[in-house]
């Protein structure tokens, strides 16, 4: 019985991880995504003036 419930909480962390790994993925994406645009239109105006 210890044992499932030791299992159980074992997945529950496991999932947690996975959730938070997913989450921090695509905040990172976007605010990389988000750098890089602004790096774009940084370049685009010092080459307009």
């Amino acid at each position: 019985m210890l044992l499932l419930f030791k299992f159980k909480s074992y997945l529950n962390i496991l999932l947690m991880v996975e959730l938070s790994n997913i989450l921090f993925n695509k905040a990172a994406r976007k605010s990389i995504y988000y750098a890089r645009e602004v790096f774009l239109k940084m370049t685009l105006v010092r080459k307009t003036h």
